[in-house]
């Protein structure tokens, strides 16, 4: 790798750090007053409603996202702005049809006694959202441009964390107040996409259908894999509420919700690289390169989530109100899955680029069932630690599989040779 290589992608590092650092200390420094303002039962609500969203997003969009992050780098073949046209198309179609389908179902669903139907369909408004959200980022990332990336995540932040301080501290609207801010600062933040996209060039009619089916025929096997994804990241959360207490849950999302700095630091590593190594790997004579670059990476998050955890360990008594203190001990655990989330990161791009992610569902599916399973046994024995050990084990196994399935369909000189 060449010296300019080497720059461009430390200072792409560099960027992509510096903004979800930036993005990530508001929520970070919102915990307090929300467990303050919150009780247990409180908190688990609101982690309850994020679980719906996360498993609605990527049925809505049909992770259509996916598919445009690959075919950036495939613009010889395809029109982008036609192909992202026809994600939106399949978009806001998916949300019309799972919406009207909840409308008629909805009632029937076993869904926790607080959360009603209309709930659920504002889970869909903001997943729907999110979708919109996530395609113009991963545009911004692709073309490898950090700060209107970050730029546009801490847009969202700062909205969410205003309009969450005036409805859940000034107005105690409780959780509901909590859910409202980000259905709000989600709609807004789309709206914007939406302009940026137009301003950009990247809406147009004339063939918005021209790319329909490549985008369901990539992304498709993607919503298993997202959902079985969901089944690893957020399966621990649904069995807690479901076994244990809203209360647990609540106090089990509180330190989950202070890894996930940790979790924008680490992925803003692979946010940088996702373009570079999806762009060096398609050329036969980089691909060592690429290998050497995604080991030391490893090294460096290994490295960092070490000091990330001897930080929060530090601080946290201190951080939290005293309903939440007992969560600390789960701390390593999370931060361990995080670090392990990264590593599949790095196998799961091969399999994208080989354009096989009917794999990618199948492992993912098979990984977070034997996490689910595993955690139902853990948490009767351990309680909420027992989940977040679940969850390590979900990733670990997630990753395992994915690294034997990129080695088959996309091989790379993992042996350094």
């Amino acid at each position: 790798m060449s010296f300019k290589d080497n720059r461009n992608i430390l200072t792409s590092v560099a960027s992509y750090a510096l903004w979800n650092s930036i993005v990530a200390i508001i929520p970070f420094l919102m915990l307090p007053v929300l467990t303050r303002s919150l009780n247990g039962n409180e908190y688990g609500m609101i982690a309850v409603f994020t679980l719906v969203a996360a498993v609605i997003s990527p049925i809505v969009g049909v992770s259509v996202a996916g598919a445009v992050s690959v075919r950036y780098f495939e613009q010889e073949r395809f029109d982008l702005a036609s192909y992202v046209s026809s994600c939106l198309l399949i978009l806001f179609s998916s949300t019309i049809a799972l919406t009207l389908l909840l409308i008629l179902i909805g009632p029937f669903l076993p869904w926790p006694s607080e959360l009603n139907t209309s709930l659920i369909l504002i889970a869909c408004v903001v997943s729907a959202s999110q979708v919109i959200v996530q395609i113009q980022l991963v545009l911004l990332q692709s073309a490898g441009k950090p700060r209107q990336y970050g730029l546009l995540r801490f847009f969202q932040a700062t909205i969410d964390a205003g309009l969450t301080l005036v409805f859940v501290v000034s107005m105690q609207f409780s959780w509901e107040g909590r859910i409202g801010a980000t259905c709000l600062s989600s709609m807004a933040t789309a709206v914007v996409c939406l302009i940026l996209l137009k301003q950009s060039g990247m809406l147009k009619l004339r063939g918005i259908l021209k790319y329909a089916g490549d985008a369901v025929r990539f992304g498709a096997p993607l919503v298993l894999h997202s959902l079985g994804g969901t089944l690893i990241a957020n399966g621990d959360k649904l069995l807690i509420a479901g076994l244990l207490s809203l209360t647990d849950l609540g106090i089990y999302a509180v330190p989950a919700q202070v890894c996930m700095v940790a979790n924008l630091l680490l992925d803003s590593v692979f946010k940088a690289l996702h373009p570079w190594i999806i762009e060096n790997c398609l050329i036969p004579e980089r691909r060592l390169e690429v290998v050497r670059v995604i080991y030391t990476t490893m090294l460096m998050l290994f490295i960092g989530c070490i000091i990330i955890f001897v930080i929060l360990w530090s601080i946290f008594p201190y951080y939290v109100g005293d309903e939440f203190v007992t969560g600390r001990e789960l701390l390593l655990p999370l931060l361990i899955a995080s670090v392990i989330r990264c590593a599949y990161y790095s196998t799961a791009i091969f399999i994208n680029v080989a354009g096989k992610n009917e794999h990618l569902a199948f492992n993912t599916l098979v990984s977070g069932l034997i996490s689910v399973l595993l955690s139902i046994i853990l948490i009767s024995e351990y309680g909420v630690v027992g989940a977040a050990m679940g969850v390590v084990v979900g990733e670990l196994i997630s990753f395992i599989l994915n690294f034997r399935s990129s080695k088959i369909l996309y091989p790379m000189p993992w042996g350094l040779k």
